[in-house]
């Protein structure tokens, strides 16, 4: 996670009940860029968290970092691709 010195950060605790998933991502995944120079967005990678929400974590990182190449179809990304998913059992 990216810390900037000019940015000010609070400390707060999120409860993840069973079943919950967090996806913590870099804004890479959501500006994907395909050949027609549409974003992947937020709401597709939405779709794709809850499509994917009873695979492994790994598993579902794996299918949304996929469906982001599947997306892109082989054009150059300005910008890193990271997406962490954290389930609670």
């Amino acid at each position: 996670m990216g810390v900037m010195k000019e940015s000010q950060y609070e400390m707060q605790t999120l409860a993840l009940q069973p079943g919950d998933l967090l996806l913590i991502y870099s804004d890479g995944i959501t500006e994907a860029m395909n050949p027609r120079h549409k974003e992947y967005g937020i709401e597709r990678l939405e779709e794709q968290a809850i499509r994917n929400s009873t695979f492994s974590s790994k598993e579902t990182v794996d299918a949304i970092l996929q469906d982001v190449k599947d997306h892109a179809d082989g054009t150059p990304q300005s910008d890193d691709i990271t997406l962490m998913v954290i389930k609670r059992i």
